[in-house]
C-alpha cells in the first residue's frame, strides 16, 4: 500500500505504507469484514485500507498541528511554495507525510475517545458558565521549533533502496538523521553557549534538551512513522550442530581439492574461523581477534585434550592491547576438532613466513573482514543446501535466502548458545563464557550489567567452565 501527496502532478511522490498481511494476500476489505464477523472468535476489527492516508476528527487535540504551507514557510525561511517547482513540490509532499505520521502515532479509537471526552468536558463547563479549561493551540513560533525539517529528511530518505527492499528503507535505517542532528546541536552555540542541567547529590548531571527534535511533536512523528513503515526484522538464523559439521566438511573438502595454495589457505582460515565462532560462542568481529604470535604455544600444549585461543583486544582509553584467553577442548563431544583446524592454520602461516599479526588473515597477512568470510560462509552453506536441504528450515527456498538469513555476525554464536541450552548447560555457564566482550564494550571502565561475582571472577580461573561449555559443542 502506498501514500502519495495531495497535489496534482505528473509524478506522484510515494511513501511506503506497510500492509495488513490479509490485504497483502489480495482480499478485499469487504471480504475481510465478513471473515472477521463470521470466522474470527476474537472479533478483531478488519484492517483500514486507508490507514495513514488521512486525518481523523480530533487529531489536533492529540498532537500540535500546523498546515502544510505554514510548515513550508518555517523550513524555507518565510517563502511560499511554488508547486510548479519540483523541489517545492517534493518538500510539500514530505510535509504532508510527516504531519500524517504524527497524527497516526495514536490509534483511531484513542483519538476518537479523547475527542469525545473533550466535547463532554466543554458541555459540562458551559453548564456552569465557563468556556472550558483547555489551552490555546497557538500561535506557534515562526521558526522550525518541532523538528519538521529533520522529519522531512527521514521520510524522503526512506524512499531509497534498502537492504531488504528496492523501494524503501527500514525505519531503523533512516532514523539516524535525528541522531545526527542531536549530535550536531549538542555542540552548537544553542547548547554550548549556555549551560542548564539538573544535578543530584551524587554529582551527576542531566542536560535539558533544547534541540527541536526533543519536542513532543517529533516524538509523535517518530512513533507514527515507525507504525506506518513497519519493521522487517530478519535476525541471523542459528546454525544447528549438524549444519556446522556439514559446513566444516565443505571447508575441509575445498582446501584439499584446491588448485593453488592460496585458495587452499583461504579455506583453512575460514574453517578455523567458523569452528572458533561456534565452539567458543563468538560474534563475527570477535573471531577475527585471534593473535598469531601467541597461537603456537597455546595450541600445542602438553595436554593434548585442551587448547587456549588468544584474542588480542584493545580496550578503548588504553594505549596497549591485551589478551583474552579462551580455554577450549581440543575436540568437542559432537566431534568438532578445533585443534586440528588451528594446526592446519599454523602450517599455512609457516608457509607464508608469518609469526605475528592476525591469525585470521588473507595471503598478504592483512586481517580479514567479516564480509570476506561471509562469502565463504554463504558459498559453503549453499553447497550443503544443494546436497542436504532438509538441514535448513522451510524458509530457505533459494540461495538468496541463505544470504538474507545466515551471517557470520551472529549465526555461529546463536547456534552455539542454542546448542548449550539443548545440552542442559546452566545460564551462569553460558553467561560466563560470553562475559569477556563486555570488558571491551565498557571502554576501559568497570563493565556494567554484570552480577557482582562476574566482576571479581578471573578469566584464568574459569578454565573448568570454559572447558565444560566447549565440550558440549
Amino acid at each position: 500500500m502506498w501514500c502519495g501527496n495531495c497535489y496534482t502532478s505528473d509524478e506522484e511522490v510515494l511513501f511506503h505504507v506497510r500492509q495488513d498481511p490479509r490485504l497483502a494476500r489480495g482480499g478485499s476489505i469487504i471480504d475481510l469484514a465478513d471473515e472477521d464477523r463470521l470466522g474470527n472468535v476474537w472479533r478483531a476489527s478488519p484492517p483500514d485500507p486507508l490507514a495513514f492516508h488521512y486525518a481523523r476528527d480530533g487529531e489536533h487535540l492529540m498532537v500540535s498541528f500546523e498546515c502544510d504551507h505554514c510548515v513550508f514557510s518555517k523550513i524555507r525561511r518565510g517563502e511560499r511554495p511554488n508547486l510548479s517547482y519540483e523541489p517545492d513540490k517534493l518538500l510539500m509532499a514530505c510535509i504532508r507525510r510527516v504531519i500524517l505520521d504524527s497524527f497516526w502515532s495514536r490509534a483511531s479509537r484513542t483519538v476518537s475517545s479523547n475527542r469525545q471526552v473533550i466535547n463532554r468536558g466543554l458541555a459540562l463547563s458551559r453548564a456552569f458558565g465557563s468556556e472550558g479549561p483547555y489551552e490555546e493551540p497557538g500561535p506557534f513560533p515562526l521558526h522550525d521549533h518541532c523538528g519538521y525539517e529533520v522529519a522531512c529528511q527521514v521520510v524522503l530518505d526512506s524512499r531509497g533502496r534498502g537492504l531488504y527492499h528496492d523501494d524503501h528503507k527500514q525505519f531503523d535505517t533512516v532514523r539516524v538523521f535525528r541522531t545526527a542532528y542531536h549530535n550536531q546541536a549538542a555542540c552548537s552555540v544553542m547548547n554550548s553557549g549556555s549551560i542548564l542541567s539538573l544535578g543530584n547529590e551524587k554529582g551527576e548531571y542531566q542536560r535539558f534538551a533544547r534541540e527541536a527534535t526533543a519536542s513532543v511533536w517529533y516524538q509523535r512523528f517518530s512513533q507514527g512513522c515507525k507504525k506506518r513503515m513497519g519493521q522487517d526484522w530478519r535476525p541471523n538464523k542459528a546454525l544447528s550442530n549438524e549444519l556446522v559439521h556439514c559446513l566444516l566438511a565443505v571447508c575441509k573438502k575445498r582446501y584439499k581439492s584446491s588448485d593453488t595454495f592460496d585458495t587452499s589457505a583461504d579455506w583453512v582460515i575460514a574453517g578455523s574461523y567458523f569452528a572458533t565462532g561456534y565452539v567458543c560462542s563468538l560474534r563475527g568481529p570477535e573471531g577475527l581477534l585471534v593473535d598469531l604470535e601467541e597461537l603456537p604455544g597455546m595450541i600445542n600444549q602438553t595436554n593434548p585434550d585442551e587448547i587456549v585461543i588468544p584474542l588480542l583486544g584493545k580496550v578503548k582509553g588504553e594505549t596497549n592491547a591485551r589478551h583474552h584467553k579462551l580455554f577450549s577442548v581440543a575436540v568437542t563431544s559432537s566431534g568438532i576438532d578445533i585443534k586440528s583446524w588451528y594446526q592446519r592454520s599454523l602450517v599455512v602461516h609457516h608457509h607464508y613466513g608469518r609469526t605475528t599479526g592476525p591469525a585470521m588473515c588473507d595471503s598478504k597477512g592483512l586481517q580479514l573482514l567479516t564480509r570476506d568470510l561471509n562469502l565463504k560462509f554463504w558459498e559453503a552453506l549453499g553447497e550443503v543446501w544443494q546436497q542436504e536441504p532438509e538441514l535448513f528450515g522451510p524458509d530457505i527456498k533459494t540461495f538468496a535466502d541463505i544470504e538474507l538469513i545466515y551471517n557470520v555476525f551472529r549465526s555461529l554464536r546463536r547456534g552455539s548458545d542454542s546448542r548449550a541450552i539443548e545440552q542442559g548447560l546452566s545460564e551462569s555457564v553460558i553467561n560466563t563464557v560470553n562475559r569477556w566482550h563486555l570488558v571491551e564494550k565498557s571502554g576501559g571502565a568497570r563493565p556494567v550489567h554484570r552480577s557482582m561475582n562476574q566482576y571479581y571472577a578471573d578469566a584464568n580461573l574459569l578454565k573448568a567452565i570454559h572447558l565444560e561449555y566447549t565440550a558440549s559443542m
